[in-house]
């Protein structure tokens, strides 16, 4: 479904550039009526109960603060100097599926952001230490 040559452009690379110009990353001519983004909770009679819970929550409002604060980038073989490229197609096998663990460069965007960071978290503290194992 989402590998649709005829819907995307190269649908096997990663390219988050292609959502800039379509809400879905297709084409420009594609018919994007009945698309959704959340087929990972599947479609149909199957689809989770739990779905809106996971969208309109916990899920997004991480993913979003990630993408607020890090910058996100292939690693970099250090031997060549050359990207590490990322298999998408080599999955765990189990209950649910998942990306095996590949390498990857996160690094927050600014001083100003690493600020914040430190300054929320430090205020989080006394929130969590009583789930730590070790005092922090």
């Amino acid at each position: 479904m989402f590998y649709d040559e005829e819907a995307f452009d190269k649908p096997e690379a990663f390219n988050p550039d292609r959502f800039l110009n379509s809400e879905f990353g297709t084409k420009a001519h594609v018919d994007t009526m009945g698309r959704q983004h959340d087929y990972a909770f599947g479609a149909g009679r199957i689809r989770t109960s739990f779905l809106w819970l996971s969208i309109n929550s916990h899920g997004f409002i991480i993913t979003m603060k990630l993408l607020w604060g890090f910058n996100f980038a292939e690693a970099v073989d250090k031997s060549t100097n050359a990207p590490i490229k990322v298999d998408i197609h080599d999955y765990l096998n189990g209950l649910l599926l998942g990306p095996s663990p590949f390498q990857c460069c996160i690094e927050v965007r600014s001083a100003k952001h690493v600020e914040l960071i430190e300054s929320e978290f430090s205020c989080a503290k006394p929130t969590f230490i009583s789930y730590e194992s070790e005092r922090l």
